[in-house]
C-alpha cells in the first residue's frame, strides 16, 4: 500500500548543511530513504538526519491545542 510520507532531510552538500522538507509517496520508509537520495542526488554518506512525520499525528496535536485554547478562553470568560 502506497502512503504519503513527509518530513525533513538534513544533509551535507560540500561544506554546507542543508535542511529541506519533503513529501513523497512510497510503499515503505526504506523506499522513502532511497527516493530522497535519487530526488535530491544525495549520497547515503552525506545524509545526516531524516525525520519522517505523520500528517495525522500533526493535525491531531493541532486539534488538541486548539481545543485546549478554546477551553481556556471559555474559563477566562466565565471568571470575568
Amino acid at each position: 500500500m502506497i502512503q504519503t510520507y513527509f518530513g525533513r532531510v538534513t544533509y551535507l552538500d560540500r561544506e554546507l548543511f542543508i535542511s529541506r522538507p519533503f513529501v513523497l509517496e512510497a510503499p515503505s520508509i526504506y523506499q522513502v530513504f532511497s527516493l530522497i537520495q535519487i530526488k535530491y542526488k544525495i549520497p547515503e554518506k552525506d545524509i545526516l538526519d531524516l525525520e519522517i512525520t505523520n500528517r495525522k499525528a500533526i493535525s491531531t496535536r493541532k486539534d488538541r491545542s486548539l481545543m485546549g485554547w478554546k477551553e481556556k478562553m471559555k474559563q477566562e470568560n466565565r471568571d470575568e
